[in-house]
């Protein structure tokens, strides 16, 4: 790597070597990890690693080559994703070499494409004005036409599958700066307060799309001011920890290296090399490394 990822997927667990992301193998790489002296570094601050102004222009998020068997869009443009790894043979028929792992994975996206039919077309939020609503209450300026020089965002909603029953929903912020081999992306997530079934999904009414609206953009908002405030410095100094979570790492959880970059807005922010997640107390266990 040349320092930062370039990656734009969410950070969830399982999938082929060749064909997945490597930020669904995070959780599993990290546990690997634990007890070892040369772990990968956690992510940076975003603002101070630009060698020009931070200038933040909006981008068209270009999401295609990570689209798999257990993420895909839901929207055309792929503001809206989808993530679930449920079903499939489990780690046994993984072990059988090329043929199970290729089973396991058609498996699992035939539950992911049976879900996606029922989500699209539905009502749901809409990223970019959430994201736009919460940088006017920070009176920040985010632009609409990007250089190579500039800080380029993109907004995402993220809905998730923890278990076969329940579904969260997560604001996600991809920053992106640089080009070529000093391109680097950071991402920071944020755990929105409810869960929900798949028929509550596909069946949202307008008031419950505009509450889910109005906890995107207090999502983005904490995302925004959480990058305007941390500094290298600070995130060197962040106490490391073990932690796990269902939330983070669906179906199977695993005990993963990070550090713990605050406890505010009712969340917990944990800090890994692949970005920084806000999660909901309720749903990650965190001791000392």
């Amino acid at each position: 790597m040349s320092g930062e990822s370039s990656t734009l997927a969410p950070i969830y667990i399982f999938g082929s070597f060749m064909s997945f992301s490597r930020w669904a193998l995070l959780p599993l790489i990290l546990s690997a990890l634990i007890g070892c002296a040369s772990a990968p570094p956690m992510q940076k601050a975003t603002l101070i690693n630009s060698n020009q102004e931070n200038k933040l222009v909006y981008a068209k998020p270009d999401l295609n080559t990570q689209l798999n068997h257990l993420q895909k869009g839901i929207n055309e443009d792929n503001t809206l994703l989808y993530f679930q790894n449920q079903g499939g043979g489990g780690l046994a028929l993984g072990l059988m070499g090329p043929f199970g792992v290729l089973a396991n994975m058609k498996m699992i996206e035939a539950n992911t494409n049976k879900d996606l039919a029922q989500l699209r077309g539905k009502l749901m939020p809409n990223p970019h004005v959430a994201f736009q609503q919460a940088a006017d209450s920070l009176q920040m300026v985010i632009e609409n036409k990007p250089s190579p020089q500039d800080i380029r965002v993109t907004p995402v909603i993220l809905i998730s599958k923890t278990d076969p029953s329940t579904f969260h929903i997560s604001a996600i912020t991809f920053f992106e700066g640089g080009s070529d081999k000093d391109k680097w992306t950071h991402r920071y997530q944020y755990q929105l307060p409810d869960q929900y079934t798949l028929e509550q999904l596909v069946n949202l009414t307008t008031a419950q799309i505009s509450d889910i609206q109005t906890q995107s953009a207090a999502g983005f908002t904490a995302i925004l001011r959480q990058v305007n405030e941390e500094t290298d410095v600070n995130i060197a100094k962040e106490k490391k920890i073990i932690f796990e979570s269902a939330y983070f790492s669906p179906r199977w959880t695993y005990e993963m290296l990070g550090s713990l970059a605050g406890e505010k807005d009712g969340r917990i922010w944990v800090r890994t090399f692949g970005g920084l997640t806000a999660i909901n107390p309720k749903d990650v266990k965190i001791k000392p490394q």
